[in-house]
């Protein structure tokens, strides 16, 4: 039998090419490549950009110590580093040339494949992949939900003052401020939505993202206004929580414009009520219309002492119920629960019975695995430290000490500190206050168990602790023995 040199020659060659083959497609499968880097970079003053890239090996017979990913930039090549932020992901910072605003790269990662048939080279790359760099551009929304009314800043760049933001089409108020920073009030526009949020200028529309409205109440003192022409009265305007960066805008109108003359009204940043002077104008009777609060347009009729909205009216005194979680507003007293997760913290409830709290429990658990940050509570009793520590706080970031006595006789004792025309008397009134002081810093301290706890000394705010309204000042003035005018 005679054997053919050429056709053996032949099949060693053909081998070795299924072999190459082989290891070519091995090194697609066993190591996979996911370019992080956004097509479109915003411009920055520096000029460096960032190009990350994540190298995830597929099986166990690639050795991680050989792969050495690179980045071929414009048929330049340059090794890229480990990230900080771990789990195979590298970067590499580029200098961009002057005058260049687009830039062509691709990743090439080679490595070794070591099995027990022996070790072999392989790599992989990518696509050549084209960034441009964006010189106009929107960062994001300062937040993505709130009132109407409420000031929202937009951060971004190359802003000018033609631009507009839009609602799902409906312009907004909009404040130019700077080339890198827009602001707009959320229009009156149906509650409980999700909009999409666009920045409009005649260089093209741009998506900035979606912002929910939520519902949000309003209370207006006095209820009836008697103005004769051009006689002044004050209009308080009050919300329930503390108006947003600037300020809250009321939207209010009138069906008697020429009876009634108002400024535009604007809740401060970080108050929660206005005070308006109104002035009085032709003679006629009419009503306010406040948009946005509530179900569509609520409706308040000073003379009748009621309030309309979505059809349904009521009156002074009567009972409304709001959803915490929706801002959904319901007429009467509805009856309410605490929690499944608060029930079983505090031993209402054992966890097995509650999905939610197991839920909640895993959540946590995910959090303490991988967080960093340590957490405190703002706690001013022993009943919320012990709250606070059931849910998880690691020390009190902050102990407001005045608010240890709004509850029963406390707070006079409070009032009459404040009140103290001299030393004597504001001595006198500590005195008091030092025991249920001493009794709640034991029991907080005993709540902590030794975990850190920062402490504020008495800074009593003024509009807290002292009585608003005519009864209450005359009631503790006569508690106190004080002259009526005396209480502030």
């Amino acid at each position: 039998m005679h054997t053919n040199r050429i056709s053996l020659a032949r099949k060693i060659l053909l081998s070795l090419i299924a072999a190459l083959g082989l290891a070519l497609l091995s090194g697609c499968d066993t190591v996979v490549l996911t370019n992080l880097t956004a097509p479109s970079l915003p411009e920055n003053p520096s000029q460096i950009y960032t190009f990350t890239l994540r190298v995830t090996p597929k099986t166990a017979s690639v050795n991680a110590s050989s792969i050495a990913p690179k980045i071929i930039i414009d048929g330049q090549s340059f090794p890229m580093k480990t990230s900080g932020l771990g789990g195979g992901i590298y970067e590499f910072e580029y200098q961009l040339p002057n005058g260049r605003d687009e830039v062509a790269y691709y990743y090439l990662v080679p490595f070794r494949i070591e099995t027990q048939n022996g070790s072999s080279d392989s790599e992989v790359y990518t696509e050549v992949v084209h960034a441009k760099i964006v010189r106009r551009y929107v960062l994001s929304l300062e937040v993505n939900r709130g009132p109407i009314g409420a000031r929202i800043s937009v951060l971004g760049r190359g802003f000018s003052p033609q631009d507009t933001i839009f609602f799902d089409n409906l312009p907004a108020r909009t404040t130019y401020e700077s080339p890198n920073s827009l602001s707009f009030y959320v229009p009156a526009i149906e509650a409980n939505k999700n909009y999409r949020i666009m920045l409009g200028s005649a260089a093209g529309n741009s998506p900035v993202g979606t912002f929910r409205v939520d519902p949000s109440s309003l209370n207006v003192s006095p209820a009836a206004l008697t103005l004769r022409s051009g006689e002044r009265q004050t209009l308080t305007f009050n919300v329930p929580v503390s108006a947003p960066p600037g300020g809250l805008l009321i939207d209010v109108t009138t069906d008697v414009p020429e009876s009634v003359i108002m400024p535009e009204i604007i809740v401060p940043q970080g108050q929660t009520s206005v005070i308006i002077t109104v002035e009085g104008g032709k003679p006629g009777t009419g009503s306010l219309f406040l948009k946005g609060y509530g179900a569509g347009e609520v409706t308040i009729n000073y003379e009748r002492r009621t309030l309309s909205a979505g059809g349904v009216v009521l009156q002074e005194g009567d009972y409304i119920s709001i959803n915490g979680t929706t801002g959904a507003i319901y007429k009467g007293l509805i009856e309410s629960a605490d929690s499944e997760v608060k029930r079983v913290l505090e031993g209402a409830m054992k966890p097995e019975k509650s999905y939610t709290f197991e839920l909640f429990q895993t959540v946590m658990e995910w959090s303490d695995k991988y967080r960093r940050l340590r957490i405190r509570t703002n706690a001013d009793t022993p009943a919320m430290a012990e709250t606070a520590v059931a849910y998880g706080a690691e020390g009190i970031g902050l102990c407001r000490t005045e608010h240890m006595f709004f509850e029963g006789d406390r707070i006079d004792y409070m009032r009459q500190m404040i009140l103290a025309v001299d030393q004597v008397q504001r001595r006198e009134a500590l005195k008091k206050l030092l025991p249920f002081q001493r009794k709640d810093f034991v029991g907080l301290f005993k709540a902590m168990a030794g975990r850190p706890v920062t402490i504020r000394l008495l800074d009593p705010p003024l509009h807290e602790f002292l009585p608003q309204d005519d009864a209450v000042r005359r009631q503790l003035a006569d508690k106190l023995g004080l002259p009526l005018e005396f209480v502030i």
